[in-house]
Parts: C-alpha cells; structure tokens; sequence
C-alpha cells in the first residue's frame, strides 16, 4: 500500500504528458529547458507568487486568503502548528492540492491545470516527502531515474545525472540498494536526489525532517543548504521544528487556523515578533527564553522582580535596535541587587539573539524607576513579584 501512494504522488508530481514511450527520446529535453531559463534575465525574480488563495475542505476553512512571494535563491520556512494548513499550502504550489480560489503563479506564469503543461510544469518544481515516499521494489538508481523518464531524458542523459546526483548525497556506493536497506536519513537522501534529478529551479520539502532522528537532521539540513548554495535551488520547506527554521531560513512564515499571520527575515521575526503565536514559537527555539513554566518555576524559588531583558544585536535594515545593554552600569549607586537565574545567546542569521532573566531586589521606587530607564534602551519582560 505504501509503494501505491508513492507512485500515485510521484506519478502526480511528474507526469508523462505523452504517449508513455520513454525510450524513444528527444536528444536535448533538459538542455532546451536550460535554454528556456537562460531567457530569465532577472536573477531576483519571484519564482512562487500566491495571490489571495482560498481553500475548503467541505465545511473546514484551510486556507484563508494566503499571499505570498519567494524569490529566486532563497529558502522560505513555512512555520505553524499542525492543522495551520501550512502543508496544504506547500501542496498548492505545483498542484497536489487543487485550490478554490485565488491564482498561483510559477516563474510569473499561471500554474496549469492539467495535461502536458501540469507535468512540465513539474518537473520545475521537485518535492521532498515527510516519509520519503521511495517506491519499494526500484532501487536507489531507479527511484532516481524515475522523473527522469516521466521527463522523457535521453537514457545516456539518465545514467550520468544520476551518477552526478548519487555523488552530491553521498550515496554512490548504494545505487543498487533497495529502501528496505537504507536508513531513514539515506532514504530522505535518496528523495532529495529524487526531487533534484530534472534539475527544478524550486525545491518543497514538506516536514522533511520530521521523522529524522537529531543528527540525522542535521545531516539533512546541510544537505538542503548545500542544494541552495550550489544550484541556486529556491526551497520552500514546511516544519514545525524551530530548531530547523534557525538553520536554515532566510526568510520566515508563520501560519495559524489556515491564515498567513507573519512573515519576514529570519532575524526580524525572531529578533522583534509581532504576533502571539510567533512569540511562543520563537521562546521555543531560543530556549534562554523563559517559557510560562520556566517563570512559574523561576517564581517559586526567588522572591525578587523578574525581569528578562533581549539580547539582540542591531539590524538597522529592519529597524531593530539593539537590546540588552549597560544593564550592569545602570545598577550602579541605585542600591539594587541582582542575580541572573537563566540566560544565554545564541547565533540567528549571523547575528546574536538571547537573554538573561534576572532577579531584582531593592527598595520599590528604584526599581520602578531602573526598570523604567531600561525599558527605554532595551526590550525587556517584566514579570513582576
């Protein structure tokens, strides 16, 4: 049954669009692609644009109103909970999930219907599955060269993109393995060289990582890195691990009940979220962020003020100004003392993001009073006794 549904979504996301015969090839099918692209003059175009896309499932609103652009080049991380609707919009984008309103543009065309122009379409657009999705009786070649001949490649073309893919993961000694002998992270590589094989400008991997163990991860991760940095690949990848989002994204979207609710650069939404759910997930991933029951905890202890003061870096692009300053300096000659009971920074985009809860203790009007100057030059919580 699995092997089923891997052929019926692979067979969704490469059709032949012809007359089935993969034998009978055209000499130059993936050079007159790359031909096509060479046509693109901007390398800053928007590859994915949803404009106002809607969905229902029966009477369940999924997605509500969704717009978005993701430009050539960059990996956008789709983040939310689960039944955001967060996979059902990466699914829209090469036509898994057909939508009830609204339009999709793929490199500034309308994302066809159905037919040949669906299954080109495609093979511009690979996908990476949660539970990889292998089919079971191929080997790890012939999982490989299977969009290859839905996308009608001369075999000689086959053979050499796929002993070029099998080098970049790092599988060549398995070609002639089957799944059942793989590895959960070897499998998810075997379906990125998969997904890779037609040369796509636009990678989706939906919760590709979600069934890796943390190393294996990792592993992944770098692999997708590697993927966007050398073939220029755009990745559009679905998660609701924060810990994947710090190492990966260029840019974030936050999903919740079937709406888009923020989006941004990776350091400005982390650095300064707008909206509720966005501040959960980012205390999540910046773990010296007090959660609710690291405050309760922290309360039962300590008798004192907490405060927890952001440790950010400046990002003038962003207008983000840096937090987390002089607060040592400013407790001088105010009879207050401190104590930090949690905190520490660490690396978002290139920039440090942190902080530190303390505990305060002095005479009530000082404290008002220091709390008050350091809110003005930092961005602090405070929790009160």
């Amino acid at each position: 049954m699995a092997e089923i549904q891997s052929a019926q979504d692979l067979a969704g996301n490469a059709e032949l669009g012809s007359s089935g015969q993969t034998d009978m090839l055209q000499p130059d099918t993936h050079s007159m692609r790359e031909a096509w692209r060479s046509d693109k003059k901007d390398p800053s175009r928007t590859l994915v644009e949803l404009q106002h896309v809607e969905k229902h499932y029966g009477s369940l609103h999924v997605l509500k109103d969704i717009n978005l652009k993701v430009t050539k080049g960059e990996v956008l991380v789709v983040l939310g909970p689960s039944g955001s609707g967060k996979s059902t919009m990466c699914r829209t984008i090469n036509r898994l999930e057909t939508v009830d309103s609204g339009s999709i543009l793929i490199d500034g065309e309308p994302l066809p219907q159905e037919g040949k122009a669906l299954a080109d379409l495609r093979a511009e657009v690979g996908m990476v599955f949660q539970q990889f999705n292998l089919f079971a009786s191929k080997t790890v070649a012939g999982n490989i060269e299977y969009p290859l001949k839905q996308d009608r490649w001369r075999e000689d073309y086959r053979k050499a993109r796929i002993k070029e893919l099998l080098e970049f993961v790092g599988l060549s000694q398995y070609a002639h393995a089957y799944p059942a002998q793989l590895s959960g992270g070897q499998k998810q590589r075997v379906g990125i060289a998969r997904a890779l094989a037609t040369r796509p400008d636009i990678l989706l991997a939906d919760e590709a990582t979600s069934a890796l163990d943390p190393q294996t991860t990792s592993e992944v991760l770098e692999l997708l890195k590697r993927t966007n940095a050398r073939f220029g690949v755009t990745i559009v990848l679905i998660t609701h691990q924060m810990d994947v989002i710090t190492r990966i994204a260029d840019r974030v979207l936050v999903m919740s009940g079937g709406a888009a609710v923020e989006s941004g650069d990776l350091y400005r939404v982390f650095a300064q979220p707008q909206q509720d759910i966005t501040r959960e997930f980012v205390s999540t991933a910046i773990n010296t962020i007090p959660s609710k029951a690291d405050v309760e905890r922290l309360r039962a202890m300590n008798q004192g003020r907490l405060v927890t003061v952001i440790m950010r870096e400046p990002a003038p692009e962003f207008d983000i100004t840096p937090s987390g300053q002089r607060i040592s300096a400013m407790l001088t000659h105010r009879n207050i003392t401190n104590s930090i009971l949690m905190g520490g920074v660490q690396e978002v985009a290139g920039r440090g993001l942190g902080a530190f809860t303390y505990e305060f203790y002095g005479a009530d009007g000082n404290l008002d009073t220091y709390i008050k100057q350091l809110r003005m030059a930092n961005g602090i919580v405070d929790f009160g006794t």
